[in-house]
């Protein structure tokens, strides 16, 4: 066994303490208060935070570009987090105002991972504690993770998330588990865990086993059934435009190699082709636009069999 999984949920909080007298890591002030909010980029919830503006003993963290997308976070933040390695840190998803905005905060710390040297530019940049990592399973796949980590290691009392679903599939889809794993920690040593109305985090429409969602899953199932159908459709028709058209590009550039008078050519004419050609481009571009909307729509399909229906398509266990 590994050194964590000897470990009790009693020792854990004998090694974590209380919040009282801590202090900010690497930096010589002491914290706010023994409650936290950490705050996310989901436009769902995020601005719930402001209900703790005006509520005292209330520390407020921020991560990654949230002070461009929700400046009123930033006079009220106590830290902030880009847990990134240094490349993307400079370029979070494409966006390179984020170095240029750090380098400007002085009244909050900013953690950071990797090497130290090349955060030397930002005055308030302090190493994530990689240490308190060791306390925990190691199931870390995203920043809020980390962060809800050192929420339990710093010994705070209650814990509650603004702008965090995890709803989607893709990146969020597998650093969902992860989020859930570390609340799920955090209730068990007795911190008092808070998550908007509308967050879909530790949640399920039915209890399995003593409630019946059959009816709700088959509905699920039947639609991504039509969808599949649908999209199998509109593909073909694109297939068979895009061979027209190419059919018909092939033909003008026959016309061009050999020289062929144009003027004499009547079935079809290049200006016939020509308008051919568009009209299938326009066509195409329609029915792309449809898959795209049935793609949301199986996209929405997956999110409530996977964050409401909790039961795997080929039954659960």
């Amino acid at each position: 066994m590994t050194e964590f999984e000897q470990k009790t949920l009693k020792q854990i909080r004998s090694e974590i303490g209380t919040w009282k007298g801590r202090k900010y890591t690497n930096f010589d002030r002491e914290r706010i208060g023994n409650r936290v909010a950490i705050v996310g980029c989901a436009d769902t919830t995020k601005n719930n935070v402001k209900r703790l503006y005006k509520q005292k003993g209330w520390e407020i963290w921020g991560i990654n570009t949230l002070w461009k997308s929700t400046p009123h976070v930033i006079p009220k933040a106590s830290r902030w987090f880009m847990v990134h390695k240094y490349d993307r840190a400079i370029n979070e998803k494409g966006d390179y105002d984020q170095w240029e905005w750090m380098k400007t905060v002085k009244e909050f710390p900013i953690y950071v991972v990797g090497e130290e040297d090349k955060f030397s530019e930002i005055p308030m940049a302090t190493p994530f504690p990689r240490n308190l990592t060791h306390l925990f399973r190691n199931y870390f796949t995203n920043s809020i993770s980390y962060m809800i980590a050192l929420a339990i290691y710093e010994g705070f009392a209650e814990i509650n998330l603004y702008g965090v679903e995890m709803a989607l599939s893709g990146e969020y889809g597998y650093q969902r588990p992860s989020v859930e794993y570390f609340l799920g920690i955090a209730e068990g040593l007795g911190i008092k865990v808070y998550l908007p109305e509308r967050c879909d985090l530790l949640t399920t429409t039915v209890l399995y086993g003593y409630e019946d969602h059959n009816r709700m899953a088959e509905k699920l199932r039947q639609q991504t059934m039509e969808f599949t159908r649908r999209t199998a459709e509109l593909n073909g028709g694109i297939q068979k435009l895009a061979a027209d058209r190419n059919a018909c590009f092939g033909a003008l550039q026959m016309i061009d190699k050999w020289k062929l008078d144009k003027e004499k050519l009547t079935q079809p004419t290049p200006a016939e082709l020509e308008q051919r050609i568009k009209d299938c481009q326009t066509q195409e571009q329609q029915l792309l636009q449809q898959t795209f909307v049935l793609k949301g729509g199986q996209e929405m399909v997956d999110y409530m069999e996977r964050c409401w229906l909790q039961e795997p398509k080929t039954g659960g266990q």
